[in-house]
Formats: structure tokens, sequence, C-alpha cells
């Protein structure tokens, strides 16, 4: 089954509609994130949608410093120490750049700075 995650999506009125159908009324048998993939893909006999994504992405899961055990309690990380936070493919992490944020600045921590700027 792997993992899948629903960390952020959006839906039209029509599509909120049709998955509360799809997995309100019609049938709620596995986790939100694996039954979402199964409309998505028209999967394990459920009529498919139309899913789009953008990349880079939007949003992700944000890794702060500190032990790795303390990501998620849903599956196994390293043992390992992380120095630095982060938010992997994120340019301009809200997380990392909160203070900024609510102070009013502008000059932002760039996770991935232009190579010539």
């Amino acid at each position: 089954m792997g993992s899948i995650c629903s960390l952020a999506y959006a839906v039209s009125k029509r599509g909120a509609r049709r998955l509360l159908y799809e997995l309100g009324v019609n049938r709620f048998d596995s986790p939100f994130d694996i039954m979402l993939r199964d409309v998505c893909e028209g999967t394990n006999n459920r009529s498919r949608g139309v899913c789009l994504t953008v990349q880079p992405p939007l949003f992700n899961h944000h890794r702060p410093a500190g032990h790795s055990g303390f990501y998620n309690d849903i599956s196994a990380h390293p043992d390992e120490m992380v120095e630095e936070p982060r938010t992997d493919m994120i340019r301009y992490s809200a997380r990392l750049n909160i203070l900024k944020l609510v102070l009013g600045m502008t000059n932002y921590d760039d996770q991935f700075p232009d190579k010539n700027a």
C-alpha cells in the first residue's frame, strides 16, 4: 500500500460532492489518503476523478532540528540528530521564515538561492 499522505489538497464544489459520496456513503474502507489515491487513479472499484498537481510543490513536511524520531509516529525514521531544520522542496519555507513573516520583513531565508545571484 505504501505511504501516500494527504498533506494539502483542494477540491471544486463538484469534486467535494463526489468525494463525500465516494468516501462517506459508497465505501469507507481504507485510510483517507489511500482512498483519495484510489479516486485519483480510478482503482479499487472507485470511479476515476480528475486530480492535478503542481511541481515544485507548494506544501511539504517540515523537518525541525533535533532527533529525527520526532517526525511522526507512523513510520520508522533513522536514529539520528538533524542539525538544520528544513522543509524539503520548498524554496521559501513559511516555517523557516515565521519570525520574518510576523515582523513584516521581506528578506526571507531561501533554501535554494539562485547560483549566480
